[in-house]
């Protein structure tokens, strides 16, 4: 049920209809994550309400949950954190950019620290930076690492991003030859 509420409100609901429901829709599924008990079941709300968050109180309440590590009682790991920080970017929240420099700063993890650089261009809120990133995506040896593609792709396409991204559409239709031979 949750999967399916962020699928329709991104991709069947328009900005107006999205901008009327979402302080209700933030609100209830961010009351049923602060009474929830079940660890797994507040890890799907938390997952959810990450999604869909749209109001200024939402998008507070994941800034409040990335500092503080947790989410209404649900420790957060670092991949969590991660996500957190990019879906802030994503929506240009207040400070994101500092938020973003401190979540590079803290991680360990040569890996994680790769494929957060990577990721990062595609949630620029510089227009000109995310062409640029969408145009490095054309070399083959620029989309070795396929999970760190889709997931920038994802943020990329983001539908906050609807319509400035429409014009990669076309662009990478014409590279799935290429790609579907090359195997990345």
């Amino acid at each position: 049920l949750t999967d399916k509420t962020g699928r329709i409100f991104w991709q069947f609901i328009n900005p107006l209809q999205r901008k009327a429901i979402q302080d209700k829709l933030n609100g209830t599924i961010y009351q049923q994550l602060k009474v929830e008990k079940d660890i797994s079941l507040k890890r799907v709300l938390f997952s959810c309400y990450r999604n869909v968050a749209l109001s200024p109180e939402a998008v507070h309440h994941l800034k409040t949950f990335w500092q503080e590590g947790t989410a209404e009682g649900l420790k957060l790991s670092e991949r969590d954190r991660i996500q957190l920080v990019l879906d802030l970017a994503v929506r240009e929240a207040p400070g994101y950019e500092e938020l973003l420099k401190t979540q590079l700063e803290k991680m360990t993890n040569p890996d994680r620290v790769a494929e957060f650089r990577f990721i990062l261009p595609a949630v620029s809120a510089d227009e000109a930076i995310r062409d640029r990133f969408f145009e490095n995506l054309k070399e083959p040896e620029n989309r070795t690492h396929e999970p760190w593609v889709l997931e920038a792709q994802r943020y990329l396409h983001h539908p906050l991003r609807a319509a400035s991204s429409v014009k990669y559409v076309k662009e990478s239709l014409g590279l799935l030859e290429e790609i579907q031979r090359t195997g990345d």
